[in-house]
C-alpha cells in the first residue's frame, strides 16, 4: 500500500525556494522521508537535539523526519514545512545506521 502524503503550499514554497524541488519529485522524496527517514527515536544525539528544538518551535509539528540533507515537518500525513539541515549535522545523515 503507497502511502499518501498532501503538501501544503508552505512547504511547497520552501522546498522550491531552499532546494529547487517541486511537484512531482518533492512528493516523491516526501513520501521515502515519510518511510525512510530518520526520526528522533532513530536519530543519533546531536541530531535528536536538533530534531527535538524543531518539535518545540513547530507548534503543527507530530513528526519530523530527516531524508537526505533536509528536514521535513509533519502534521499527521501532510507535509508542512521544509527545511535544510544545518551543515554540521550531515555526517549523521551521511553515516546512519541502516535497520
Amino acid at each position: 500500500m503507497r502511502t499518501k502524503i498532501l503538501i501544503t503550499a508552505h512547504a511547497e514554497k520552501r522546498a522550491k525556494s531552499r532546494a529547487n524541488l517541486k511537484g512531482k519529485m518533492l512528493l516523491h522524496l516526501a513520501i521515502k522521508a515519510w518511510c525512510n527517514g530518520l526520526d528522533y527515536k532513530t536519530a543519533q544525539a546531536n541530531l535528536q537535539e536538533y530534531i527535538k528544538r524543531k518539535y518545540q518551535s513547530s507548534y503543527r509539528a507530530e513528526n519530523i523526519r530527516v531524508y537526505g540533507h533536509y528536514v521535513y515537518i509533519f502534521a499527521g500525513n501532510t507535509l508542512v514545512s521544509f527545511l535544510e539541515l544545518p551543515e554540521y549535522l550531515w555526517y549523521f545523515w551521511d553515516n546512519k545506521k541502516s535497520c
